[in-house]
């Protein structure tokens, strides 16, 4: 069985005090034994150095690897030349040389696409040059293993907030066969079976902030997916008075795949 930590929404630079001493805290758990952590972007809040040197700090202490993309606040917002000519230079700097954007293993097989990019910041853009990339990389990969993409901006839920661009690219998108996609951007947690019409069904898992003080209506929160013989469970922590912990309204879901399908049980 593998285990993997989604996280989204860090903000270093507005932290939620609490909500950040909590998941270092659940991160130093021996029961919890993770093989890969994913963060679905927006590691600062207006990518500042400080800000990201705050964001390497904590990602060296990660026990596992930790893969992850660009959010849209991982662009700068104020120094308009930074963001047009180098919209990802502290990213580069601080982030992409101690975390990784893809990961495979016998049971899982992840890939980040960019979707953030410096003209818009609430509308996030597939990028055709991550298609290919991926299109390399899943014929690459284990074919029994979880195919997984990993975007900031959410595909298709929550459904207001699914702003993605080009719309074209989606059915290429969804030609990549995922089992999983994983997202951020919403500051909302929320687990769905999508079926986009292709006669095949995708988990989608839109997660919350994890630790941001700028939240939407709900409390901190991440998820912890378990991947074993075929199927994928899905745990939803919310952050309470003494620490980070599954609420009981939230009943794992299990989904299970079969030939690149994904199946309610």
């Amino acid at each position: 069985m593998k285990r993997v930590l989604h996280i989204s929404d860090l903000h270093f630079g507005r932290i939620h005090p609490p909500a950040i001493k909590s998941l270092e805290q659940f991160l130093q758990s021996d029961a919890l034994k993770l093989d890969l952590i994913i963060m679905s972007g927006d590691w600062t809040q207006r990518a500042r150095r400080g800000q990201y040197q705050d964001a390497q700090d904590f990602i060296k202490k990660m026990p596992v690897p930790v893969l992850t993309v660009p959010g849209n606040h991982d662009i700068p917002l104020y120094n308009f030349l930074s963001r047009l000519v180098q919209p990802l230079a502290n990213y580069n700097k601080f982030i992409r040389n101690v975390t990784v954007d893809t990961y495979q293993d016998s049971e899982i097989a992840a890939i980040g696409f960019r979707t953030a990019t410096a003209i818009r910041s609430v509308e996030g853009r597939i990028l055709k040059s991550d298609i290919l990339r991926a299109e390399k990389f899943f014929k690459e990969a284990n074919p029994d293993a979880l195919r997984v993409i990993v975007c900031h901006h959410p595909i298709f839920v929550p459904e207001a907030l699914a702003q993605i661009r080009p719309k074209e690219l989606i059915p290429r998108l969804l030609n990549l066969r995922p089992h999983v996609i994983l997202s951020g951007h919403s500051h909302l947690n929320w687990v769905e079976l999508v079926d986009p019409g292709t006669n095949q069904e995708v988990l989608h898992i839109s997660a919350g902030s994890a630790t941001s003080s700028r939240l939407r209506g709900e409390v901190n929160n991440f998820h912890v997916l378990e991947v074993s013989k075929g199927a994928v469970k899905v745990e939803t922590y919310f952050l309470g008075d003494t620490g980070f912990i599954a609420r009981e309204d939230h009943v794992a879901r299990t989904i299970q795949f079969f030939s690149g399908q994904a199946l309610q049980p």
